[in-house]
Parts: C-alpha cells; structure tokens; sequence
C-alpha cells in the first residue's frame, strides 16, 4: 500500500498542473467594454477580446464587445465588413494568463478606411438562416470578398438567427465556423465568402 501511494504521489509531481487558461466570457451591445464569469478554455487557446466599431451611413456610431476563448492564430488581426447601410472593423486582442485583460485596439483612435475601391457584392440582412439580396453594396479599403454570414444565439428557450451579406476583408473569411459558450447562452457563427467583383458578385446560399 505505501509503495501505491508513494507511485501516486510521484505521478503527482511529474503530471501537469496548469493545462488551461480561465477567461472572462461576456458580451455587450452598445460597449467597448464587458465582464462577466470565467470559462476554461480547450489547452490550445488563450483569453481574447473581440471589438467591433459599427459606423451606419448617417454617420450614427457603435461598439460591441466579446470576451471568451481564442485561437492563437486570431489575436492581434483586424478585419473590416461592409453591408447595407453600415460599415464595420473589428479587432482581436489576447493574453495569456487567468482572466486576464487584453489590450485596446490599436485602432480606436484611427479614422475608418471609406474610400470605395470599385468592387461590390450583393447585400442583406435578415433574421433567418439565409437572405435575398435586392442590391449591393460598394466595398471600401481592402474589402475585396463578399460574406455570407449566419449567426446563431441559443439561449434558455430562446433562439435567434441573423444573416448578413456583404463586403469584407479576405482576414474574416478565415474564422469559417466557430462556437462561443457564455453563461446561459451559445453563440455559433459560420462565414462563407467569394470573391467579389464590379459586377454583380451574387453568392449562392
């Protein structure tokens, strides 16, 4: 029996301790900023920030943030998207230890790139699965795709589906699906994206 507890107590030692991060999860409509319990993230992710400035063509401005889990491979990027009357950029920062807080965005004191660039793709939104693009959309700085972007919340007996159509940077296609769990509720999103033209770029469903 000692010889079992003393083998226990070595496994002990040499067994990792400190395999995952815990990060803050939240989300906030209308904020730069948000708080909220902590989630423990899958080993291969660390704590990220995501901010999204929305600018609407009246000039009527404003933020959303998301706090949760994120791949290495999405910090520090910055990606831009137009559709209907809005245009949008978003940025994600990361740090590496419990409950950390990322760094702003290099960008929140920068003026929005707005200068059309001569492609367009057809343009929607709609609360369901898919929408119908009755026009387009001109793209602006480096937005040379056109999305398709369906999101999911999945709260306690509540759904809510969004579609969006329109101009991005290639850097948002990359995200491709993805899930984020909150306290009481999930948010899955899926982006599919063509290249976008001066004519009309539809995209199928």
């Amino acid at each position: 029996m000692r010889s079992a507890v003393g083998l226990l107590g070595a496994l002990g030692v040499l067994l990792p301790t400190d395999c995952c991060l815990s990060c803050v999860a939240c989300l906030e409509v209308g904020s730069q900023t948000c708080d909220g319990g902590s989630v423990l993230c899958p080993p291969e992710k660390v704590c990220g920030t995501s901010l999204i400035d929305v600018t609407r063509n009246d000039g009527l401005r404003y933020y959303s943030v998301r706090r949760n889990c994120r791949y290495p491979d999405w910090c520090q990027q910055t990606f831009h998207f137009s559709h209907t009357n809005y245009r949008s950029r978003q940025q994600i920062t990361c740090c590496t230890t419990d409950n950390c807080t990322p760094p702003e965005p290099t960008w929140l004191e920068v003026e929005d790139e707005s200068e059309t660039n001569g492609l367009s793709c057809p343009t929607c939104v709609d609360p369901s699965f898919d929408c119908l693009a009755k026009g387009d959309v001109e793209c602006v700085g480096e937005e040379n795709k056109c999305f398709h972007q369906t999101q999911t919340y999945d709260g306690i007996g509540v759904t809510a589906i969004n579609t969006f159509r329109g101009c991005s940077t290639e850097s948002l296609c990359r995200f491709g699906k993805w899930t984020e769990k909150y306290e009481g509720f999930t948010l899955e999103s899926s982006i599919n994206c063509t290249d976008a033209n001066t004519g009309n770029a539809n995209m199928s469903p």
